[in-house]
């Protein structure tokens, strides 16, 4: 059902009515959202543009689950072998780097370039707040 208030939207948006189903399911602060992207691209407010707002900060929260893993284990007096060897890897996940999207209305998708092995063995719980949040799931974490 389209109604004015869609049709605006839609407008403000430049998207069609069936793009506005990739923020169905973010669930973090629309409004925030809204404004980090005026900030970031001013009149060049589009969809796919809000969408990459809401995967930058996917990524700061699982760039804090990595950087808080990290202190925990670091934090520890003495590591087992398994705890050392996570620590290891940890260390080489920069999710800034290692997250990567293509943005192109309902085609749009997100993966993990780089070390996916290393974060769906040790930063699983990183991974799933990262899809609760945005409402995506990265494309070859199923491979992993």
């Amino acid at each position: 059902m389209n109604d004015w208030r869609e049709t605006v939207l839609c407008a403000l948006l430049d998207c069609g009515s069936s793009d506005l189903s990739l923020l169905d399911d973010f669930t973090g602060d629309i409004y925030e959202v809204i404004q980090d992207c005026k900030q970031e691209y001013g009149d060049d407010m589009n969809i796919n543009n809000v969408v990459r707002v809401i995967f930058d900060i996917g990524t700061q929260e699982l760039q804090s689950f990595v950087d808080g893993r990290i202190a925990e284990l670091e934090g520890c007096e003495e590591l087992s072998e398994e705890e050392d060897e996570e620590l290891d890897a940890l260390r080489q996940c920069e999710p800034y780097d290692d997250v990567r999207s293509y943005h192109n209305y309902l085609d749009t998708s997100i993966w993990l370039e780089n070390h996916a092995e290393i974060y769906a063995k040790y930063a699983r719980p990183g991974i799933e707040a990262f899809e609760e949040l945005t409402g995506f799931s990265f494309s070859n974490m199923a491979a992993v």
